[in-house]
């Protein structure tokens, strides 16, 4: 079919119209030059896909579409049962402590809803999370949207069904998997837990690969492209966000060493919409470390004797250990999380036959927070105060019954080179097992004794004076039983 255009008519004189005739030639004119338009416009989009030139945040946008929604879950507080990720629960502002209760290491939800899509016309979005706030790590890797929370990402969306869900896995991340010393393959490697993205209404086809801004050692942001083909005209894709945690990236390398809002997710086509989370709407948990060490006949540091606890408030009512010389049966960790300022965890060692609870010790240190020591010992019972993120190591230790019937001790003479006795120099002897010191001064005569030692332990054993040097001032060795002749001689 052929259009003329006004451009393409020319009158004579002879041809000249009538004011009739001129006033619907004008018309016509107008009828031919809006028919060329449409069939311009509708050729146009036909040939873009019915996508428009203009780009946002990089990628495509389509005409005459509005704006994507960003959600994330508000799971409730604290101090209430967590709350499915449903209705109200899904919102645009900042999660925080009066509305949320997420743990380090889980995947908080997000869920974008998409509307006035064209069926079957691809259209790509843009995501970007931030992973690292100078140098500490905040969401380091996705998930699917349901790792550590049940909901519905259809739910107050009339046109979203549940069962139309398709899923496309998350790809992994090199730079998340390759640690905090960015080398893929060494002992630091994180291991990143598998997750899918959930397309409602539509097909996901495709996903870029990870685009970082920034570095991890100082503020960055990991961007990633996904691809879906609308099924209809509104669409909901969902994930999650997993909260990097300080066993995967170090205490000092953590959010938790932050403060505000360090968590963001944003939707960045279409217009930037930025989700925040606020660090104290993150739960750190306590860990309790539970190590036990046996000293048998012979100086025997391993055993295949089960020893057996009772515990309160620990994850469990009891559990067994065996120290034979392998990590792994001779210890019990367990992360606690705590939703009040502390809790009073209790652990008993029960006896067992052929040996007795001969030393027991705690140690405890901050995990990125500040804490209060409040662990005590009585007899074979330990009672921690346990505080949010507190990590507290105690080891146990037992002898096995009649290899030790007393304490050892050491003892020797300090001279000079010519065999004259040193008066008044220290002797100290440095468990390096129970971490004691014993000292001893020397006589008259230059001899000191060190008593009280538990037998069996490795001692450092080191002497000075004011008035005299000592080039070997140092012996390490194992005091079994009774030692004489342990000499130092000064220059």
């Amino acid at each position: 079919m052929k259009i003329e255009s006004p451009s393409n008519r020319i009158e004579t004189p002879s041809q000249a119209p009538s004011a009739q005739d001129a006033s619907g030639s004008i018309l016509q004119n107008l009828i031919i030059v809006t028919v060329t338009a449409l069939v311009v416009l509708v050729a146009s989009n036909v040939a873009l896909g019915q996508k428009t030139a203009s780009k946002t945040g990089g990628m495509e946008s389509k005409a005459m579409m509005a704006p994507p929604n960003l959600d994330q879950c508000s799971n409730g507080s604290p101090n209430n049962a967590p709350l499915a990720c449903t209705g109200s629960q899904w919102q645009n502002g900042n999660l925080n402590s009066i509305n949320s209760q997420w743990v380090e290491g889980q995947a908080v939800p997000y869920r974008l809803t998409l509307t006035g899509q064209t069926v079957g016309v691809p259209a790509t979005y843009r995501l970007q999370w931030d992973t690292t706030i100078s140098g500490k790590h905040a969401i380091d890797y996705l998930m699917s949207f349901d790792a550590s929370a049940t909901g519905d990402p259809c739910s107050g969306i009339a046109t979203c069904v549940t069962s139309s869900v398709q899923t496309f896995d998350i790809p992994e991340d090199f730079r998340a998997k390759a640690g905090q010393d960015g080398i893929v393959g060494t002992a630091d490697d994180i291991v990143q837990k598998p997750g899918v993205f959930s397309v409602y209404g539509g097909v996901m086809t495709s996903v870029s690969n990870y685009m970082l801004s920034g570095t991890y050692a100082g503020s960055s942001s990991t961007a990633i492209d996904v691809t879906i083909i609308p099924q209809q005209a509104t669409v909901v894709i969902a994930w999650g966000g997993h909260i990097a945690t300080r066993m995967d990236w170090g205490t000092a390398n953590s959010a938790i060493n932050l403060t505000g809002s360090p968590y963001h997710m944003r939707s960045l086509t279409g217009g930037n919409q930025d989700r925040s989370l606020s660090l104290d709407a993150i739960i750190f948990p306590g860990k309790i470390t539970v190590i036990k060490e046996v000293f048998g006949a012979g100086g025997a540091t391993s055993s295949e004797s089960v020893f057996s606890y009772t515990a309160t408030n620990f994850g469990t009512n009891g559990f067994a250990l065996v120290d034979a010389d392998l990590v792994g049966p001779d210890r019990k960790s367990k992360d606690i999380v705590l939703k009040t300022a502390s809790t009073t965890v209790t652990i008993q060692e029960l006896d067992t036959t052929g040996w007795t609870l001969s030393e027991v010790k705690c140690t405890s240190e901050s995990g990125g927070l500040p804490i209060t020591d409040n662990n005590s010992i009585s007899g074979n019972t330990i009672s921690i105060v346990l505080e949010e993120a507190e990590i507290v190591t105690c080891t146990s230790r037992s002898s096995q019954l009649g290899v030790l019937s007393a304490n050892v001790s050491l003892a020797g003479l300090v001279s000079t080179p010519a065999g004259i006795g040193i008066r008044g120099a220290t002797v100290t002897a440095f468990n390096t097992t129970t971490f004691e010191t014993y000292v001893a001064k020397t006589n008259n005569f230059g001899f000191y004794k060190v008593e009280g030692l538990p037998a069996g332990d490795f001692y450092i054993v080191t002497v000075s004076h004011p008035r005299y040097y000592f080039p070997y001032s140092m012996q390490a060795l194992t005091v079994d039983d009774v030692m004489e002749g342990l000499n130092f001689v000064s220059r």
